[in-house]
């Protein structure tokens, strides 16, 4: 039972997320939804892998609402549609990352103000380290390594944006610190 409410959630979380994840993926460069899918599935490190018909459903969605448009058919093993983002889907994913950075800090703020102790980062970790250790069994050294690089490279990413946090807060510290001294 409890299993299955938590593979809802998960659905749901994933429901919500993935219009802007292909957003992205399309802000990198034009992709047909077999790639869209496949990034997907390497980015989350093989956790998810979106639904077909889910990811064309979304992709029809979004090029009706005119923030993606298609660009080519390729004829090569029958056709792929090709998609970019529209002027429009470059704003519209601006904003939608501004909203998840602010949501994703709401959340995690809640979290952890519900939890009486320090223990949620320490079993967070455990936990991805657990999942993420399964995930590289049963694969060749060299998927290892490529998973290894990539998950390297998204911590690479994450420290980089909180020293920019850290940093802009330093500077709201130091601009108030000063004014209060003056």
């Amino acid at each position: 039972m409890i299993d299955a409410i938590t593979d809802k959630f998960e659905k749901a979380m994933k429901k919500g997320f993935i219009s802007t994840l292909i957003l992205a993926i399309l802000d990198e460069e034009p992709s047909h939804g077999y790639q869209i899918i496949k990034k997907i599935q390497n980015r989350s490190f093989e956790f998810w892998e979106p639904n077909v018909s889910t990811v064309y459903t979304i992709l029809k969605s979004l090029k009706i609402k005119r923030l993606i448009k298609l660009v080519q058919e390729q004829e090569m093993e029958g056709s792929k549609k090709i998609y970019e983002l529209t002027n429009m889907g470059r704003k519209a994913l601006k904003i939608m990352r501004k909203k998840e950075i602010r949501m994703r800090e709401s959340m995690h703020q809640l979290m952890s103000e519900t939890h009486s102790d320090s223990t949620l980062p320490d079993l967070r970790e455990k936990l991805f380290s657990r999942s993420f250790s399964s995930r590289l069994e049963n694969k060749s050294k060299k998927e290892q390594i490529s998973l290894l690089q990539s998950y390297k490279s998204k911590i690479e990413k994450r420290i980089e944006m909180f020293n920019r946090r850290l940093q802009g807060v330093e500077e709201q510290l130091s601009k108030l610190e000063n004014e209060t001294v003056v």
